[in-house]
């Protein structure tokens, strides 16, 4: 694939291993990162259209401390992105003076939530940092009908709009920062919306992620192709330092 690909794109949330694979390929192309990326790891090669901590954590944090309370339950999948956003996270809370009371990785197979249910209230942790995606987001559900939420804030890093249905109208009130949502006045928000339910059906959930997608189809196809005869590595210079025209309403 490396010999004629001008650029990967991916979305799983492993984004470390996912470059580290493709720096080391022959080719050495350029992966650009379209989901939530938990940083530490720069490369030549690497290009991240979705958010990264200081843009989601280092806005999170601050408001949830000021507005909720201090103290942080931490509960997300045992996977690379939740453990390193987690290890973040942590001295973003102490710095603003709260402290973390509990930390739980679970793989998210659970159907009965109940006993990290249990763990969470047991710890009055004033906020639940979640990250936990898949099947694990039924804990949202358990937890609001065991009366969970009535007592803490559940900040979700890695939440859209696509998600919404899952809860089955529960877990209302949660807390998440996103580069847009469907709901947005902004205008061009407002016309690539429009535009993306034109394309698909009147009622798709458009999330973030839609959007960053886009951004990243469209930017790497302003990149030039290179010859398939070419025996030169793909140019990373192209994308660095270049401008991206990220316009959602065209």
């Amino acid at each position: 694939m490396c010999c004629t690909t001008r650029a990967a794109i991916r979305r799983r949330a492993d984004a470390a291993a996912a470059a580290r694979r493709c720096i080391t390929t022959c080719c050495r192309t350029p992966l650009l990162y379209a989901t939530n990326y938990e940083g530490g790891k720069c490369s030549r090669y690497l290009f991240s259209f979705g958010a990264v901590p200081n843009q989601e954590l280092g806005q999170l944090l601050p408001y949830l401390t000021q507005t909720f309370g201090n103290t942080y339950f931490l509960l997300g999948a045992d996977r690379v992105w939740p453990h390193q956003m987690f290890d973040i996270a942590q001295p973003l809370i102490a710095k603003l003076g709260g402290r973390v009371v509990g930390t739980r990785y679970t793989l998210g197979t659970e159907t009965d939530f109940s006993p990290l249910i249990k763990e969470v209230a047991a710890s009055k942790a004033k906020v639940l940092l979640f990250a936990l995606k898949g099947d694990g987001m039924d804990f949202i559900r358990q937890a609001d009908e065991a009366g969970l939420l009535k007592e803490i804030t559940v900040a979700f890093l890695g939440r859209s709009e696509v998600d919404l249905g899952i809860f089955r109208g529960k877990g209302q009130n949660m807390v998440t920062v996103v580069p847009a949502v469907a709901a947005s006045e902004d205008p061009a928000v407002k016309a690539f919306v429009a535009k993306a339910r034109a394309a698909a059906n009147p009622g798709v959930a458009v999330s973030n992620y839609v959007m960053t997608h886009y951004n990243t189809l469209i930017d790497s196809r302003r990149q030039p192709r290179r010859p398939a005869s070419s025996t030169r590595r793909p140019s990373s210079t192209r994308w660095r330092g270049s401008p991206l025209r990220r316009r959602p309403g065209r």
